[in-house]
């Protein structure tokens, strides 16, 4: 797929002027900028990756946030959680990005989000008390119990 392609220097920098002036770069996990720093590195490319890295979210952090969860959620994982079907190939660039594209198009719309994610943020987080203790149960009245002392 890359053989008539240009370098990764030119590539990069390329990226980065497609980039331009977005506020954020939006990409599923931090594990694409750890990539391009160690290319970077590796290949010896004198590229000023601050700026670029600067406007890099961790969307899988966000998304997994916004959902209520401590763990993490792969891709797969959040695009079946958000009830959509996975479209292409998992662990291919362009479809990985693609698919994390329509997950942040949900994530933005509020309604549709709280439609499809807002049952799982419920119960994974519910507002009510689902347990309790001896002491919930019994209340004031172990308050009020005269034991002997010791």
């Amino acid at each position: 797929m890359v053989t008539e392609a240009a370098d990764f220097a030119t590539v990069l920098a390329e990226f980065a002027s497609w980039c331009g002036d977005a506020e954020t770069v939006y990409a599923w996990s931090g594990s694409d900028l750890d990539q391009l720093r160690g290319e970077v590195k590796m290949k010896d490319i004198a590229f000023p990756l601050d700026d670029l890295a600067g406007k890099w979210a961790d969307f899988q952090k966000i998304f997994t946030r916004a959902v209520g969860l401590k763990r993490e959620l792969s891709l797969e994982q959040a695009v079946n959680i958000a009830n959509i079907d996975f479209t292409g190939h998992q662990h291919d660039a362009l479809w990985d990005a693609r698919n994390t594209a329509e997950l942040f198009r949900i994530y933005r719309d509020e309604g549709r989000f709280n439609a499809v994610i807002g049952p799982l943020r419920e119960a994974v987080n519910p507002k009510k008390q689902t347990s309790f203790t001896l002491a919930d149960a019994l209340g004031d009245a172990l308050k009020n119990l005269n034991l002997p002392e010791e």
